[in-house]
């Protein structure tokens, strides 16, 4: 029952995958923090990071054409450290792709708040969205970034701020989806790539977690939405 619970939400009404995160980003944080449920999560994560809790993730990438081929295989992953070395995007793992993204994180970041300039900030947001985007997905979010004109940089900016601050009433301002997560995870430190992988994963995780303290629904606070 509460794998069924968990399965994916298609919402059409919400802006992507950021509503998820409404309430953690909000000005409320402290309190949003202070959950038993969200205490109890953020425990248990911390205690898989530190290794000191067993993943016991399995998998099996044996068909997967997506996975680089040195990835196609199957087996369990014991702890969270161990599943970076089965990620996979486009042929490549997990140090290329970190390398790709913190070229263009470097890049972007001078465009943007350096030089404030429309044109190489929109030809690194194609760079960026074509990385991590199926081609139409990608076409849509180039074609936003390139109606903003002189004003991209800033609306980069803006963003930014908004999702650091929590400020969710500004959202009709900047483009809020997969794609524009990637953007703004790239010119801050402290904003992540969400998306539907992320949010499938940690999905999982909050599963695991429900299921090893024997609560048998899914919290308001931990029902994170992706699609």
């Amino acid at each position: 029952m509460l794998a069924e619970t968990l399965q994916p939400i298609d919402q059409r009404s919400l802006s992507g995958s950021f509503e998820a995160l409404r309430l953690s980003a909000s000005p409320n944080r402290t309190a949003y923090f202070a959950d038993e449920y969200v205490a109890g999560f953020t425990a248990y994560l911390a205690a898989l990071i530190r290794g000191d809790v067993a993943l016991d993730f399995p998998y099996d990438y044996r068909h997967s054409l997506a996975m680089p081929a040195h990835l196609r295989r199957c087996g369990t992953a014991s702890t969270l450290e161990s599943v970076s070395g089965l990620y996979g995007w486009g042929s490549e793992g997990f140090d290329a792709n970190d390398k790709i993204l913190m070229d263009l994180a470097v890049e972007l970041r001078k465009a943007v708040y350096v030089a404030q300039s429309a044109t190489p900030a929109r030809d690194l947001v194609a760079k960026l969205m074509n990385w991590g985007l199926p081609a139409r997905q990608a076409e849509q979010n180039i074609a936003w970034a390139g109606e903003q004109g002189d004003a991209l940089p800033l609306k980069l900016r803006e963003g930014v701020r908004m999702i650091s601050a929590g400020d969710w009433c500004g959202s009709a301002r900047v483009k809020l989806n997969a794609g524009y997560a990637k953007v703004f995870s790239v010119l801050a430190d402290d904003i992540a790539m969400y998306d539907g992988r992320f949010g499938a994963g940690l999905s999982y995780l909050v599963r695991r977690y429900l299921e090893s303290t024997g609560i048998e629904h899914v919290p308001e606070a931990l029902a994170f939405r992706w699609h």
